[in-house]
């Protein structure tokens, strides 16, 4: 890790060196990047590929689509896609959300993370074995030349893990024969950051070969997330929420991992490291990219201390995700075709590990064991709940998985005229290798050849999948209208291996070259994971003792369906309004539940389809930007708006002398506020200086944690469930030092607001609220040559 953060560091001042020698040679009247003021570039004219998988003007789409320029990225500090994403409207996301997600989002009353198609460059880079894509800075997102954002399903195009959007990662290229970028950035709690990327022409012949290489590397000591200890990290209020208090046999203070005293855990850092390095190459026809992307968070971020030990700062989750990706193109007159090899490594850090205390998992088998739960025949001179503690909870647990995802796929448009467009693309895709695995007594290691014991038997993960679909663009006068439908089938130990099928439809009408009409419906069913089986646990008595098995067989897509109008208005480069109405609904939710069945004695902890569920939110989203408000200091400012309202139909557990579940209607959507609103001001009040206010408010929104909602719903006490609204201020500052060379200083949540994110996890072992972090400070350099 020191050797990539000296060769980034020595590559920020070799780009400083060089530009400063070759700037001699650039005419004085050549046009930089600088030169360009991107700010009054409204989004109809600008150019986006994941509307149609073909590049298209976004003005000529029927979807609600937003696109992250670079410049915006590089003004505004953005270095994680959650940054990017926070400030658009609709979106609410936590900083950090979980130590096995990393940085979270919610995305139209959906789990971002999740639900959510995020790619680079048109390549998928979420893993198929993971419940979520983990996102910390190990993503090139200063490297990125824009990233486009789709709101709802884009299945039809992009397969069934696409139900809440889209989010497409477009890295930067050019036609200068060199260019480069690099920054460094330094903060609080030994906050540094460092980026960089070079690319350039060359000749080969008659062919010209583009090579692009970036890197980035990111590091912290801790987060400023630890506050209100005497409620928020006291793990007594958790085993109070849990009616544990005169259970004598289960108290988290006499758990081998537990460290501090009653009411008060011990804290320790918090640290964080992501690291990314890639490399890409075109010619001709073809063009082959790698890139390698790690993250490493402390595993208890987001979870309660009565479930979990903060006391190790080496208590960490790190991943790796490999990708590679090998396709050609071929242009005829009226049609083209593409075939795409995508290949995708993930893997585990084998020493990833939680100390647990009383996890969710731990608190029910101690409590199934001693015959709290379920008709229970154990022998009470196995001392079973030390059993337990020994055989799957006391020390470090560590964590494996390591899994490979194949995929080869071909794309045809035909371009009938220059108002008919007809794309289609079949799509084999293939995994193998294991899934996420836990409660492990020693790592794995594959250098060393050690085979850990196994909690219980890990499910099959492997699976081969087939997709094709069909899409028709049509632009006529003033209307312009898309339709497609995509079948996908899946074969693997989960499900019944019917096909399911995607379609989706717009139109616009463009009445005018600055106003448009839009209306659309789209559907996704998403497959489940083979994370939520391979998270899944039933436990059973057996022999005088306790057997547990993993898996949730019998896992069924969800479904979503989106229904939206909207219309856009672009009266002059100085002023644009997107404004949209939306209906979205997904229902068969794949959630966590507890089942105690006392027919056979046994209980089940994990994930399962709840055919009666569904989530249903309908709201209204509006984005207006406004330059030169006042010209002479280019005052100009952004606003983001979004007000929904919904519901949620869940099982819900109730624990009186036995478990037992009902139907509940809930008034809200878990996690979603009603009103989420983000306001950027800037300005210019002397020569070369930018400042940017930044100002975000929510409205109230209840927890995700299903046991909280059945305490309260049990006990009359809704209060309890609510997450407080809030308003941050941030200011950031720009200087600009040459034209290739900008300095800044960045204060985040200015006023120290203390307030709560997305909750980590949707069971009991979450923390009452996410904090999220108090004041930071930051300050770097951003250099750029052509």
């Amino acid at each position: 890790m020191r050797k990539l953060t000296c060769v980034l560091f020595l590559s920020v001042w070799w780009c400083i060196g060089y530009t400063q020698q070759d700037s001699s040679f650039l005419r004085y009247d050549q046009l930089e990047l600088e030169d360009l003021d991107f700010s009054s570039l409204d989004q109809s004219s600008t150019k986006v590929i994941a509307g149609t998988r073909n590049e298209q003007d976004l003005a000529d789409l029927p979807f609600t689509v937003f696109v992250i320029t670079a410049k915006e990225i590089r003004e505004q500090g953005y270095y994680t896609l959650v940054d990017a994403l926070k400030n658009l409207p609709g979106i609410r996301v936590s900083q950090p959300g979980s130590g096995l997600d990393g940085e979270t989002f919610m995305m139209r009353g959906l789990y971002g993370n999740t639900y959510a198609k995020i790619l680079i460059n048109d390549i998928p880079i979420r893993p198929s074995v993971v419940g979520a894509m983990p996102i910390g800075s190990q993503l090139p997102i200063r490297q990125a030349e824009r990233i486009e954002v789709i709101y709802g399903p884009a299945a039809t195009i992009y397969g069934p893990d696409a139900a809440a959007g889209v989010i497409n990662i477009i890295l930067k290229d050019s036609e200068y024969p060199t260019f480069a970028q690099a920054d460094i950035e330094i903060g609080k709690n030994n906050l540094t950051r460092l980026s960089a990327l070079f690319g350039g022409k060359f000749s080969l012949g008659r062919n010209i070969l583009k090579v692009r290489m970036f890197g980035g590397y990111t590091s912290m000591n801790d987060r400023e997330i630890k506050y209100d200890l005497a409620s928020l990290y006291n793990p007594q209020q958790y085993e109070d929420l849990l009616n544990l208090q005169n259970q004598e046999l289960i108290q988290y203070e006499d758990k081998p991992n537990f460290e501090g005293a009653t009411g008060v855990a011990t804290l320790s850092s918090l640290p964080h490291q992501s690291n990314y390095v890639g490399f890409s190459a075109t010619m001709g026809i073809f063009e082959f990219s790698a890139q390698r992307m790690f993250r490493s968070d402390h595993s208890s971020i987001g979870l309660n201390p009565f479930a979990v030990s903060y006391a190790d700062p080496q208590s960490l989750i790190g991943e790796e995700i490999l990708s590679t990706h090998f396709s050609f193109k071929k242009e005829f007159k009226k049609w083209d075709l593409s075939v795409r090899m995508n290949r995708l490594s993930y893997s585990i850090n084998p020493l990833s590990s939680y100390k647990y205390v009383l996890p969710l998992f731990g608190t029910f088998s101690n409590g199934y064991g001693y015959g709290f739960l379920g008709p229970v025949d154990v022998d009470p001179s196995l001392n079973v709940g030390q059993s337990i503690d020994s055989l799957y909870l006391s020390g470090s647990r560590y964590v494996s998985g390591s899994f490979n995802d194949v995929s080869v796929e071909l794309q045809s448009n035909f371009k009938l005229s220059k108002a008919v467009n007809i794309s289609f693309g079949i799509t084999g895709e293939s995994g193998n290798g294991d899934a996420i695995e836990r409660f492990l007594k020693v790592p794995v290691s594959t250098v060393n050849g050690i085979s850990p014991p196994p909690f219980s038997v890990n499910p099959n993960a492997t699976f081969s999948s087939v997709s094709s679909y069909m899409e028709t663009y049509l632009k006529f006068g003033k209307i312009s209208a898309i339709a497609g439908v995509q079948s996908f089938i899946r074969s693997d130990g989960l499900l019944v291996n019917d096909p399911v099928f995607n379609p989706r439809v717009g139109v616009l009408y463009k009445a005018s070259p600055e106003f448009s009409i839009r209306a659309s419906y789209s559907q996704a069913f998403r497959y489940p994971s083979a994370y939520f089986n391979n998270s899944s646990y039933t436990i059973q008595a057996k022999d005088g003792g306790l057997e547990i098995e993993t898996g949730s067989p019998g896992l069924e897509p969800e479904e979503t369906i989106n229904v939206e109008t909207g219309l856009r208005y672009n009266p002059s480069e100085n002023l644009s309004l997107d404004f949209s109405m939306y209906y979205t609904q997904t229902s068969d939710f794949i959630d966590f539940d507890i089942v105690n069945n006392t027919q056979d004695g046994s209980f089940f902890w994990g994930f399962e389809n709840d055919p009666n569920s569904f989530t249903r939110l309908m709201g209204a989203q509006v984005s207006l930007r406004m330059r030169n408000i006042i010209p002479s200091i280019q005052f100009g400012t952004d606003v983001h708006l979004n007000y929904s309202k919904g519901k949620e139909r869940l099982l819900q557990l109730f624990f009186d002398d036995i478990l037992e579940t009902e139907i509940q209607e809930l008034p809200v959507v878990r996690a979603q506020p009603n009103l989420i609103g983000h306001v950027r001001m800037s300005f210019v009040p002397v020569k070369n200086l930018t400042l940017f206010l930044n100002h975000s408010f929510m409205s109230n929104s209840w927890t995700r944690n299903k046991l909280r909602i059945t305490g309260a719903l049990q006990n009359n006490n809704v209060d309890s469930l609510i997450n407080n609204g809030y308003y941050t201020l941030g200011i950031r500052s720009q200087f600009k030092i040459s034209r290739q060379i900008d300095a800044f200083a960045d204060f985040a949540n200015l006023t120290n607001i203390r307030y709560g994110g997305i909750d980590a996890t949707v069971d009991f072992d979450s923390l009452l609220y996410n904090p999220q972090p108090s004041f930071m400070f930051k300050m770097g350099v951003n250099f750029a040559f052509n």
